[in-house]
């Protein structure tokens, strides 16, 4: 089966664009002005650089200069010829939109700049990027977690800051108290593992510390962050007595080293 293969643009005048460059031109060459039978065909804007094959872009040459002419670009101000790896028209110094430079991404800004202001642009990138500070902002201060530093309290007391080692066998456990009359009282902080395996962490109350204590493994916890190995947290509590508890999943013999953070405050 034979493949249709995608057309691009040739570099042949076609004979109505040729119509239109002698009835524009007549026989004279638009370079040096003299009029010859034997003219050629010239691409103003190169056809390599893009120039396409219309009337436009076509202009009528005599030999000499089409051979002189090369592929060299054409200055839209002053009709000077250059190497079309120039910025700018060597001769009267306008800015060259077609060229080897202009392809080039210092170029493609370069004739942005141009074409709507520096100013515009440079206005348009400032704004995109205030927006993206702005955006990640708003994500970071909306889904990250609470902070003890942040979170006022009248009262403020330690339930753990240090570093221990906790395993199946032997976890961590933090008691403290939530007072009567304790006015939105919650438990604020965090952990991280530091070494070993990934740790349970589970905020019992008096009743639920007891049934675990006992063997039974599946309590219903306050709260609870199974195979963690960090987790920042805010847990809102009523008044009682609970215990933070890190232990490695049962059956581990490798002892896990855990730095935490816990506050306990209220009003």
């Amino acid at each position: 089966m034979s493949q249709v293969k995608s057309s691009k643009p040739s570099r042949h005048v076609p004979e109505h664009v040729k119509r239109a460059v002698r009835a524009r031109d007549g026989s004279r060459c638009r370079n040096c002005k003299v009029e010859t039978e034997f003219v050629h065909f010239d691409h103003i804007i190169p056809y390599d650089l893009g120039g396409p094959t219309t009337a436009e872009n076509i202009q009528m040459l005599c030999p000499k200069c089409n051979t002189s002419k090369g592929n060299q670009v054409t200055c839209p101000r002053c009709s000077h010829w250059m190497s079309p790896d120039k910025a700018n028209c060597t001769q009267c110094g306008a800015r060259l939109a077609h060229s080897k430079y202009s392809e080039t991404l210092s170029g493609r800004m370069d004739n942005l700049f141009q074409s709507v202001g520096r100013a515009v642009v440079l206005g348009g990138a400032a704004i995109a990027l205030l927006l993206v500070l702005a955006g990640g902002y708003y994500a970071y201060s909306r889904f990250r977690a609470p902070s003890s530093d942040a979170d006022q309290a009248s009262s403020v007391s330690a339930v753990v800051n240090q570093a221990f080692t906790a395993s199946a066998g032997q976890p961590a456990a933090f008691r403290f108290t939530v007072p009567a009359g304790a006015s939105n009282a919650r438990v604020v902080g965090g952990y991280k593992v530091t070494s070993g395996r990934l740790v349970n962490f589970l905020i019992l109350d008096e009743a639920q510390y007891g049934r675990w204590s006992g063997g039974t493994r599946n309590v219903a916890a306050v709260a609870q962050r199974p195979s963690s190995s960090s987790v920042r947290l805010r847990q809102v509590l009523k008044s009682g007595t609970y215990y933070l508890l890190f232990a490695t999943a049962d059956g581990a013999t490798e002892a896990t080293n855990v730095a935490a953070e816990f506050y306990l405050k209220y009003d």
